[in-house]
C-alpha cells in the first residue's frame, strides 16, 4: 500500500497505469515487502507468484460480484442459485487450476534460510528505499485510493 505508489511515481510520474503494469508493480511490491516475513517464518519462497497473480488477479472483482449475486439469488430463490452461480464457479475452477498448474512447475517453491539479522536488515533496507523514493517523488498519499 505504500511501496507500490512510490514505485509508480518514480518510474512513470502521474501517468495512469494500465491493468498489466498495475498488477506487475503492485504484486512485485507486495512480494518484496512480505518476502522477509515468509522467508523468516516458513523458510520458503514462491518464484512463480507474479505469474499466478497476473493470471488470476484481474478476475477477482468479477468473481466476487458473481458470487455475491449467486448468494442473493440463493436467499430469494434457493435452487436458482445453482444456475446463477455457475459463472462464478467456472472462474473459481479456473483459478484453482492455475494455482495447481503453477504449484506443479519445477522449482515452484524454493527453500531459503533467513536469520533474524537478515530479517531486520531487509525491513531496514525496504524502509530506506521507500524514504528515498518518497523524497524523489514527493508522493501525496492522502490522494490515494486503495480501490481504483
Amino acid at each position: 500500500m505504500l511501496l507500490a505508489p512510490l514505485v509508480h511515481d518514480y518510474f512513470w510520474g502521474s501517468k495512469k497505469a494500465g491493468i498489466v503494469r498495475e498488477i506487475l508493480v503492485d504484486t512485485s511490491c507486495a512480494q518484496v515487502v512480505t518476502m522477509p516475513i515468509i522467508a523468516f517464518s516458513f523458510g520458503t519462497y514462491a518464484p512463480y507468484g507474479l505469474l499466478a497473480n497476473l493470471l488470476i488477479l484481474p478476475l477477482i472483482p468479477l468473481t466476487m460480484v458473481l458470487t455475491f449475486v449467486a448468494g442473493l439469488v440463493g436467499l430469494c430463490m434457493g435452487p436458482g442459485a445453482k444456475y446463477v452461480g455457475a459463472p462464478a464457479e467456472w472462474i473459481l475452477n479456473y483459478m484453482i487450476g492455475v494455482a495447481r498448474w503453477i504449484a506443479e512447475l519445477p522449482g515452484a517453491q524454493g527453500e531459503i534460510v533467513v536469520g533474524l539479522e537478515v530479517f531486520v536488515g531487509s525491513y531496514v533496507g525496504i524502509v530506506l528505499v521507500m524514504i528515498i523514493l518518497w523524497r524523489q517523488t514527493r508522493h501525496d498519499f492522502r490522494g490515494d485510493s486503495l480501490v481504483e
